[in-house]
């Protein structure tokens, strides 16, 4: 390709496709005949956060290990379950686990076609905590099932009560990545509740748009798919 202008060349860096903690703006370093060179040091590193929580509703035949409890609502029929109760993870040594980086997948063990016969399930995370965080502290819950969004729809609220923070949301059948994020005024924080290590595996997309004005729209002109493992 050839490079007629790099001030109109925009690299955007997502670390397992969320969107909300990508790095963009980056300055070319040097510009070389049709070389654009982003060779920084710290400006486009990441941190190595955690491995993904993880849950399965692929079978709603009885209570698994993924729930702490299970029912059926008389009235709707639907499948209310409560997954197993989570910690906070931020001063626990790694622990290596398999996750798909924030992903999903529907699926129904008692089916034949998941598209098709998979169920919607009321899903509620827990997150135990004593006590609160401040007023100016939300507790999300993300993955590619909602997007990674920062949503009233993603946000946890605090039972007083039961002393946990708590999300209801309706899921169907299959297997699913979570996280849990805390945003405040400072931003955004991914290691509050999860932690952050340099052995964490994740997935990196770098999308290259050329943002001529002449165009009228980005245009999207190149993509690289990278593994902090495998790459």
């Amino acid at each position: 390709m050839c490079i007629r202008d790099s001030d109109n060349i925009e690299n955007v860096i997502l670390q397992n496709f969320n969107w909300d903690s990508c790095i963009s703006d980056l300055a070319p370093v040097f510009v070389k005949n049709n070389e654009i060179s982003y060779d920084y040091g710290e400006e486009n590193n990441f941190s190595g956060n955690n491995e993904y929580r993880f849950f399965s509703t692929a079978n709603i035949a009885g209570v698994t290990p993924s729930m702490h409890s299970l029912r059926i609502n008389a009235s709707t029929m639907i499948p209310e379950i409560e997954l197993r109760h989570d910690e906070f993870k931020s001063y626990k040594l790694y622990s290596t686990l398999p996750d798909i980086n924030g992903d999903f997948k529907i699926n129904s063990l008692l089916g034949f076609d998941d598209d098709l016969e998979a169920e919607y399930c009321e899903v509620t995370f827990v997150l135990d905590k004593e006590t609160p965080l401040a007023n100016d502290q939300k507790i999300y819950v993300l993955g590619n099932f909602n997007f990674n969004q920062l949503t009233s729809t993603s946000q946890m609220h605090y039972n007083y009560k039961l002393k946990r923070y708590e999300l209801k949301t309706v899921l169907k059948q299959g297997y699913y990545n979570y996280m849990y994020v805390l945003k405040d005024n400072d931003g955004l924080d991914m290691a509050f509740v999860e932690g952050s290590h340099f052995q964490t595996e994740n997935d990196f997309h770098i999308f290259t748009y050329d943002t001529d004005p002449n165009l009228g729209y980005d245009r999207v002109i190149g993509m690289l798919y990278m593994n902090s493992l495998r790459n």
